[in-house]
């Protein structure tokens, strides 16, 4: 395996915020392997629009959920780094120091296969967003593959799917890496057209008014007069949605009621 990055994007329906997500990951690839599912709104012209040998653009046409898993792991085999970089069409990454995320990422002990950065979730407006959170974004080609079904699919070492992720990850780039998750967004006019795991999350709460830096190019743009009113909705609607959760806790454990988290 050669050092180094390659960033896996499988997509659908991602004109909105796509080019900007892949400019913003350009520098740090060694190659960008790009599965588009069936898009029927621009974005495979944008994708193919964009000047760089780096990009590889595989048209897959509609699959079921269950087979997305399958393209993971045909990307995973495809890759000839030692790492690979998992990036929604949604997703518009932040890297402070690419040499030196590069270099802590080359030299972490071989145990580990899941690297996770900070993703900033924002919700429906460039001023607001959900608490900071890590994810697994980076994983260890030869060791991770992909199992269960989208949008729950889940990296693990291939022969031990069941593995704990706190045996085989590290946040060590959670300061120098950072998602602009823009999940909350309408990212296509077509978004009607992708179904599963489009709409899927509940508003998160508390909602939090964001006074940091943004990435070059950000493609959100908006006033904080609005933002304020939103905030107050948005939270107002996030307790609500609290309260239902914990009315349906007591129901489900009076009824015997489990589910597997």
């Amino acid at each position: 395996m050669k050092d180094g990055v390659t960033v896996h994007m499988m997509v659908r329906n991602e004109e909105r915020f796509i080019r900007t997500a892949l400019e913003a990951v350009l520098p740090i690839a060694k190659e960008i392997i790009v599965f588009d599912t069936g898009s029927t709104d621009d974005t495979v012209k944008i994708v193919g629009g964009i000047k760089s040998k780096k990009i590889r653009l595989f048209l897959k046409g509609p699959v079921s959920p269950s087979a997305l898993v399958g393209l993971r792991n045909e990307m995973a085999e495809m890759t000839k780094t030692e790492w690979f970089f998992v990036v929604d069409g949604d997703e518009i990454f932040f890297i402070k120091g690419q040499k030196k995320a590069l270099a802590v990422l080359m030299g972490l002990p071989k145990s580990i296969a899941r690297v996770e950065v900070t993703i900033r979730d924002f919700v429906n407006d460039c001023h607001l967003v959900a608490r900071d959170r890590l994810s697994g974004k980076l994983w260890r080609s030869k060791t991770i593959r992909f199992f269960g079904n989208y949008p729950f699919e889940y990296g693990a070492p291939r022969d031990f799917p069941e593995k704990d992720f706190s045996e085989f990850s590290s946040n060590a780039l959670k300061e120098e890496v950072i998602c602009f998750h823009m999940g909350f967004f309408q990212r296509s006019f077509r978004d009607t057209d992708v179904g599963v795991g489009r709409h899927w999350r509940k508003m998160p709460f508390p909602v939090l008014f964001y006074f940091g830096s943004y990435p070059p190019n950000f493609p959100i743009k908006g006033g904080p007069l609005l933002s304020a009113v939103r905030l107050i909705l948005y939270n107002a609607v996030g307790v609500l949605h609290v309260l239902f959760h914990k009315r349906e806790q007591k129901r489900d454990a009076a009824s015997g009621r489990h589910y597997l988290r």
